[in-house]
């Protein structure tokens, strides 16, 4: 007998039991009777990215590990020790480079399994960082049994972890948990280990959250991550510092101390080290080394990302100091892992890369050329986290004494000049330049001397390689090597890779005007210059036919360089183009020649592609090239006719014409023929005139095309010209519609034969054929139009107006369903009804249709309300389409269902007083129209007040709002969830014309970002979407934010409006109204008459040396000029309550202050007679924000002039005023480290000279 399954027992089956199971017709059944589990399943997942789990710390655990056979580890002899109750922390290292999703079970009640309730405490998933460190923790249930307990831990990709997996990519180790009693005190948590200095670490832990307070805790700092076997340093506090060994590796452990003797279990720390250049601000200064230097990542962290590639590796930064014209030459010369590097100057913030991913032993020669000394920065790190050791070389080379020009280019005139220009060498100071041209690449003996940077029209050799060499003359210092640059005096020279697919078989031409191309070679080279041996000639305004062979899939562009100007880029020379359709194509087509190109040779160019799309200059893969010459001859006696059309637009005749070409001698006539072929014939019908109309005989369906030639006269004739084909299909194209008129509704019909002649406005890539249908529907009548049934996979379009004018009604509209339309244009109109379909689909179609006429008493049209108050509106509504009412009736209600009846009028428009404020209102209104009764009412809704935003998700709000700097400020707060509030009645902010405010909030979560959007209604016209109207836009903020802050128009009229401000969680951009994650509140903003001064602007403080800073600010620009100031520096961020320093200028220079602590400026103006302005601030100026020491700007007088130098940064603008603020002189683009000012039309005084630089911004005082 035939084993027709093969059927395991399950491990664990809780009885006996019998199934039935029918496999195929045949009804099987089995008994199984089930036996008691007495061992665990051991996971055996098939395969693991990287290693694995690599570390496991659980209190006394700290396992490190690396490849475990079968990707299950069993370390059930590591255990630890854990109270009921407890929450215990753990950590889970992972090196995979790969998302792992990550659970713990404990076996709570030791039956061999993980599968009961309560057994899974943890769930989470690891990053794709390789290494990354998952964290969490489990709580031991009160109820947990004493003793030991399996503890197992597995993390899997791309699925779900289970106990006992056994699939594909995953890692599993198992270790042992003893419970105890609860513990008197809980192990602390988070333990940390830091550096941050040379020889020192900062500790840090976490007092438990649960049990009772410990009286203290011990620390060990050890280079072992064994638990401590003795006691530790005793401490009462959560930090502390220790004394460490730069480049090695310790360990924190940390415990509780209960009392009475007891402790908690020791938690360890991850491993920490020092290793100076572990980041970019420790970089390690290359020229204290000696090259060759070997060191290694090992115990660095990973602290440097780049744009082109995601390491994740450690890495060691390297910096070097690279003088300007300097060449350094550095690269890894040997390493033992996996290694990778990047090199950027500039400096940790703002680098330029020279090379993003340099993989193995590679490096890079970089000169430079920049405006001055530049540092250099190689960061060794690694792939997917492998670390080694490594060896760098580098080399700087100085500059020569005589340096090379920059930038040496050829560009061409003609086929035999060029213009040469060149740029200043990067050092020194040349007194001239040598240059020649020639066709070898090798540099000549000497040239001709120049002291420009250029020459122009130097002599080339034509379609040819041509060189132009440029050496620096640096007088006694002798002469630069040469610089080099290549070009080509010619068109352009494709090339492709490769050869063996894609190419041109053969290219002839026909219809010339006496020689024709013929070349049936096969091309087996990228490029072939055929220019001086095929040529197709031909007349001016005459063309000719060409066909070319290719193989599959190739296709094929044409050019014809038209001016002679050497490319093929100008307008109208891409002359032909086919894209590739299948097997080995022969693409035809005609070439007209521009009626006014004048007789002589143009050079022609084909070219084969393997995908869409070709240029004439590019290098491919795959694909050739062939040149050939368009020899084009004197003007003809007559020219060509143009714009040949070719209607049919009734059964049986068409309507024919085309046009006289504008050049040339005035034609005697044409001859015309219509054939069913494209082929040209022999003669024609005569005729003087360009139009032909119902011209007859033609059969319905048949594919025609019209043939014209000019008459010269004398028997003399033109080419033939042949239009594109035509028919007479009813209904094939929109001229031709169907009058549905003339039929009864039902109509069937089929569009089998019609032609894709349609192309519906949301629809390019329509391709089925198309049938045209049109009905005149009267003004104020409705058309009411349906497609009934069809047998394909059809769809329909609707428009009205013509042929040429369409205004769509629908669009590729599906069946099913009505479609009214009324005529509401004041005239009839056509409808067109276009019946289409899906991709090529025809077949048979049913459509129906009917005609509304008007109603005897024609409703009004376009109702409108435009709130005045939150009260009022005025309402207003337009004349009927049809009739003419005696008058209208109308009304404001809270319920979209229409009164009995409305207040009459015979205007149409009111005023309103019955609005209903901050609510949906609703807009009645009806024409009275004398013996025809009364019109249907219409009606529209309105909202009277501004709208009130939503919000369903109440973990998103704003907690409070505030405002500073303005006359009056305010500062709402409110805890709880709202997603709209209205405050206007209990807060407002008071400011003037041109002032300036800032505004601030905070959100419930710190942690939680927003985009904040304020809005002001400066027209108070109800709405928030008038230009300028949002006055800030934020990106996403953290809590507390600063959303910047808001100017008042210098022209807003004195008044209050309302100010609306509004969070959004996750979305973008912030809405006014509508719905949103995000709260919005309403706000008062009073607007009052201008003071009688305003307060300075930008304020700014300029440390100079240790402990003193200069001190700045700006004259307000609008309000009366203040006649002083005041300023208070301190440490106080208070705005002072009191008087300040007096200060005549907009200057105060060495104010003293201390640098150990943050201090804080405000000024003030004086108004005069005892009045001030607000106080205007800064930010702080920390105890440990970086600072511009003023004096490494010097600013000294020189020559009548004055001379400004940095020492240590780039001066990029110099801006002097006097000291009343007004500014007499001001450059920018500077880019240097010194300049100079001459000139100065001023008198002698004290100058404010303000500097920027691009490290800040100093000033300094100057007698001049």
């Amino acid at each position: 007998m035939k084993k027709l399954y093969n059927l395991k027992a399950p491990r664990l089956l809780s009885s006996a039991f019998t199934k039935k199971l029918l496999f195929t017709g045949l009804l099987l059944v089995i008994s199984i009777t089930s036996i008691a589990q007495t061992a665990y399943c051991v996971p055996a997942p098939t395969s693991v990215d990287g290693i694995g789990i690599t570390n496991v710390t659980i209190g006394a655990i700290n396992n490190t590990t690396t490849d475990e056979e079968g990707n299950y580890g069993n370390y059930t002899a590591q255990t630890v020790t854990v109270g009921q109750t407890v929450v215990q922390p753990f950590s889970i290292t992972f090196s995979t480079g790969y998302e792992y999703n990550t659970k713990i079970w404990i076996d709570w009640n030791n039956d061999f399994d993980f599968n009961d309730a309560g057994e899974e405490v943890f769930s989470g998933t690891s990053s794709s960082d390789n290494p990354a460190t998952i964290t969490g923790t489990f709580t031991v249930p009160v109820t947990a049994s004493l003793g030991n307990h399996r503890l197992r831990i597995g993390g899997v990709y791309g699925d779900t972890a289970t106990p006992c997996y056994d699939f594909s990519y995953g890692s599993y180790e198992d270790y042992t948990l003893v419970v105890t009693t609860p513990p008197s005190c809980i192990t602390p948590t988070n333990a940390i280990g830091t550096t941050t200095a040379p020889g020192s670490a900062t500790l840090s832990w976490t007092a438990p959250a649960i049990g009772n307070a410990p009286e203290g805790y011990e620390y060990v700092v050890s280079t072992n991550n064994a638990l401590p076997t003795g006691s530790g340093t005793p401490t009462t506090a959560t930090t502390a510092t220790a004394s460490i060994d730069n480049g090695v590796f310790y360990y924190l452990h940390v415990r509780a101390n209960c009392g009475d003797g007891d402790y908690s279990q020791w938690i360890t720390s991850e491993r920490f080290i020092y290793i100076l250049g572990d980041t970019c601000s420790t970089a390690l200064n290359l020229q204290t080394l000696t090259s060759p230097y070997t060191s290694s990542t090992i115990g660095a962290n990973n602290d440097y990302s780049n744009s082109c590639n995601d390491t994740r590796g450690a890495d060691i930064f390297y910096a070097i100091e690279v003088p300007l014209g300097y060449v350094l030459n550095i690269e890894q010369t040997d390493s033992d892992y996996d290694s990778v590097h990047t090199i950027f100057y500039g400096n940790c913030n703002t680098g330029t890369t020279l090379e993003c991913i340099g993989y193995g032993n590679s490096g890079t020669v970089w000169e430079n050329t920049t405006l001055g000394t530049q540092t250099v920065y190689w960061v060794q790190t690694g792939n997917f986290g492998s670390t080694g050791t490594f060896t760098l070389d580098w080399s700087l080379t100085a500059p020569p004494a005589c340096n090379i020009p920059r930038n040496v280019t050829g560009t061409m005139t003609s086929l035999t000049t060029a213009d040469v220009n060149w740029t200043l060498p990067v050092t020194g100071n040349p007194t001239g330049y040598e240059y020649a041209v020639t066709q070898t690449e090798t540099p000549p003996e000497s040239g001709t001397l120049i002291t420009g940077l250029s020459v122009s029209g130097v002599t080339t050799v034509a379609n040819a390689y041509n060189y132009v060499h440029v050496r620096t003359n640096c007088g006694s210092d002798g002469f630069s090597d040469w610089v080099t640059y290549a070009f080509y005096s010619g068109h352009c020279m494709p090339n492709s890779s490769f050869l063996n697919f894609y190419n041109i078989i053969s290219f002839n031409t026909s219809d010339s005007s006496g020689t024709d191309i013929a070349n049936n070679t096969a091309q087996t080279q990228a490029y072939t210059n055929n220019f001086n041996t095929m040529a197709v000639s031909q007349l001016p305004g005459n063309h000719f036919v060409y066909t070319a062979q290719v193989d599959d899939f190739t296709s094929l562009g044409i050019w014809v360089d038209w001016n002679n100007d050497l490319d093929f880029s100008d307008e109208g020379e891409l002359v032909a183009s086919h894209s590739y359709q299948g097997v080995t194509e022969i693409y035809t087509g005609t070439i007209t020649i521009p009626a006014a190109t004048a007789p002589g040779n143009y050079r022609m160019r084909v070219r084969s592609r393997n995908t869409v799309g070709t240029n004439p200059c590019s290098t491919y893969e795959y694909g050739t090239a062939q040149d050939y010459a368009v020899t084009v001859g004197n003007p003809p006696l007559c020219f060509n006719p143009v714009n040949l059309s070719a209607v049919a637009s009734a059964q049986g005749t068409a309507n024919l014409s085309w046009d006289a070409e504008s050049l040339g001698t005035t034609p005697e006539g044409y001859e015309y023929t219509i054939t069913t072929t494209a082929t040209a014939p022999e003669s024609g019908t005569f005729t003087t005139t360009t139009t032909i109309q119902d011209y007859p005989g033609l059969t319905v369906g048949t594919y025609y095309y019209l043939h014209v030639r000019t008459s010269c006269g004398n028997g003399n004739y033109s080419q033939w010209v042949t239009s594109l084909k035509f028919r007479y299909f009813e209904g094939d194209t929109c001229d031709t519609a169907i009058n549905l008129a003339a039929f009864t509704s039902p109509y069937t019909h089929t569009t089998v034969g019609a032609a894709n002649d349609y192309t519906p406005a949301c629809d390019s890539f329509v391709f089925a054929p198309d049938l045209f249908y049109y009905i005149e529907v009267p003004n104020g009548y409705t058309l009411v139009a349906q497609l009934d049934s069809s047998d394909y996979n059809s769809n329909y379009s609707l428009f009205y107006g013509n042929c040429i004018s369409q205004t769509p009604i629908v669009c590729l509209q599906s069946g099913g369903f009505p479609v009214p339309w009324e005529n509401i244009t004041g005239s009839a109109q056509n409808v067109y009804w276009v019946q289409d379909g899906g991709n090529n689909s025809e077949g048979t179609f049913t459509i129906s249709w009917h005609l509304l006429p008007p109603a005897a008493c024609d409703k009004p049209r376009t109702l409108n309300a435009n709130p005045t108050s939150i009260t009022s509106a005025t309402v207003s509504w337009a004349l009927p389409n049809t009739g003419a009412p005696a008058g209208y009736e109308y009304a404001v209600t809270q319920s979209a269902t229409p009164p009995e009846s409305g207040t009459f009028t015979n205007v149409r428009l009111a005023t309103v007083t019955n609005v209903a404020a901050n609510a949906n209102n609703y807009l009645h209104v009806r024409s009275i129209c004398g013996e025809d009764g009364n019109s249907v009412w219409e009606t529209i809704t309105f909202f009277s007040g501004y709208c009130i935003p939503e919000n369903t998700q109440e973990a998103y709000y704003i907690t409070s709002v505030s405002t500073s700097g303005a006359e009056t400020n305010f500062s709402s707060n409110d805890n709880s969830f709202n997603a709209y509030t209205d405050y206007t009645a209990q807060y407002a902010v008071t400011s003037y014309p041109g002032g300036t405010f800032n505004m601030q909030a905070t959100a419930p979560v710190t942690t939680d970002t927003y985009l904040y959007s304020v809005w002001i209604d400066w027209n108070n016209n109800f709405d928030f979407t008038d230009a300028g109207e949002r006055v800030i836009s934020t990106v996403t903020l953290a809590s507390p934010a600063n959303l910047g802050s808001i100017t008042i128009p210098a022209q807003t009229p004195l008044g209050s409006y309302r100010m609306r401000i509004r969070n959004l969680y996750t979305g973008s951009p912030v809405n006014s109204c509508g719905l949103g994650l995000g709260e919005a509140e309403d706000y008062i903003i009073n607007i009052v008459a201008t003071p009688s001064c305003l307060p300075p602007f930008n304020p700014s403080v300029t440390p100079t040396d240790a402990g003193y800073a200069n001190l700045n600010w700006n004259a307000p620009q609008l309000g009366g000029a203040p006649t002083g100031y005041e300023y208070v520096f301190s440490t106080s961020s208070t705005p002072p309550t009191g008087s300040g320093t007096p200060s005549a200028s907009f200057f105060v220079g060495d104010a003293p202050y201390d640098p150990a602590q943050s201090v804080y400026l405000f000024v003030r103006s004086v108004c005069g007679d005892g009045d001030y302005s607000t106080w205007a601030t800064m930010n702080i100026l920390g105890a440990n924000t970086p600072q511009l020491l003023s004096n490494s700007i010097i600013v000294y007088k020189e020559t009548g002039g004055i001379t400004i130098t940095s020492a240590n940064t780039v001066i990029t603008g110099v801006t002097i005023y006097d000291t009343r603020g007004r500014k007499l002189y001001s450059q920018s683009d500077i880019n240097n480290s010194k300049t100079e000012i001459t000139g100065l039309q001023v008198q002698q005084q004290v100058l404010i000279v303000e500097v920027t630089t691009t490290a800040g911004k100093v000033s300094k005082r100057i007698v001049y």
